[in-house]
């Protein structure tokens, strides 16, 4: 159940920067990830909190599959937890560097292309 959630979280993050982009609301490039969100989530679920990861193109899913995972913890169970404060939060500083926001992961400067 948690991965099915994760596949649909990241598609609507995808589909939303690109009406985003659409509306010349994000300044430079987006490569979005559309339909390669299992391979992230699959890959993601067998990493450990503490393994590192390096998206080379369209990295958006695996930095949220990553990131998700490493908030959600042992025995999380989306149906009565829903979402963390600590996922929201990692969603919301995504998309503040996609964005070229401050609050952005890599203070707004690495946009959709160049996410650490």
């Amino acid at each position: 159940m948690w991965m099915a959630q994760q596949l649909l979280l990241i598609r609507c993050f995808e589909m939303k920067l690109l009406w985003l982009k659409d509306h010349d609301l994000i300044n430079g490039p987006v490569h979005a990830s559309v339909g390669q969100e299992a391979v992230a989530v699959g890959a993601a679920a067998a990493l450990t909190t503490s393994d590192q990861i390096t998206g080379s193109h369209r990295a958006h899913h695996q930095y949220l599959a990553k990131v998700l995972n490493a908030c959600a913890g042992d025995g999380f169970d989306p149906l009565k937890q829903g979402l963390a404060p600590s996922m929201a939060e990692a969603i919301r500083t995504l998309m503040a560097e996609i964005m070229g926001l401050a609050s952005g992961c890599c203070g707004g400067r690495g946009g959709s292309m160049h996410l650490f």
